[in-house]
């Protein structure tokens, strides 16, 4: 019985998602009422209240899974060798789990394009990203959040994610996300051939 009640709520959720991305693609993110999304989805406003909070947990609670992902590999990292390596070859583990988020990230860019809201809560979720780096860093390492080193070690990894992101969307989505977040951290591993190579045109 609990595991049937799991699937139902599962199953829920899943329609609840798709009938609110269905609604956001064509009539706009802004322009979609909760009461609208309840009715798409065949539950009533208060159902949809249980497993969403809010309009815009429907958009970013998708992608918690893909940030506890991330956070389980670097949990789960070999810490037998340089603590930066094993956290580069750990996020580059987790980096399928990015890859699960692709196509919801292809969908909110295209709604963010013509809604400013959308486009500066894309901006908190990438902080909100950067920070559980930051806390999971500072408690490895027993140091706190606001320590230089955990600053520098969880916002260079974050910004090979960030990187990663950007070249994929510059592609159109073409090819695997994970795929291109793997590169930024192979490049991450050696700035000073990164910037070698990035500037040698104009140097």
């Amino acid at each position: 019985m609990p595991r049937l009640r799991e699937s139902t709520r599962r199953d829920t959720r899943t329609r609840v998602e798709a009938a609110a991305m269905d609604l956001f693609e064509r009539k706009g993110y802004a322009g979609t009422t909760v009461e609208e999304i309840a009715s798409a989805a065949e539950i009533s406003v208060r159902t949809l209240y249980r497993y969403f909070p809010s309009k815009d947990a429907l958009i970013w609670n998708r992608f918690d899974p893909a940030l506890q992902g991330m956070l389980d590999a670097f949990r789960r990292r070999d810490r037998t060798g340089p603590p930066f390596e094993s956290l580069q070859q750990a996020m580059a583990e987790g980096a399928d789990a990015v890859d699960e988020i692709s196509d919801v990230l292809l969908h909110i860019w295209q709604l963010a394009a013509d809604d400013p809201s959308l486009a500066a809560a894309s901006i908190q979720e990438i902080l909100r990203w950067r920070a559980a780096f930051m806390a999971e860093i500072a408690e490895q390492a027993g140091l706190p959040i606001h320590d230089r080193r955990v600053q520098l070690i969880a916002i260079s990894l974050h910004a090979a994610l960030t990187a990663g992101v950007a070249q994929w969307r510059a592609s159109g989505g073409h090819g695997r996300l994970a795929d291109e977040v793997r590169r930024a951290i192979v490049e991450l591993g050696d700035m000073a051939r990164t910037a070698t190579e990035a500037f040698a045109s104009n140097d």
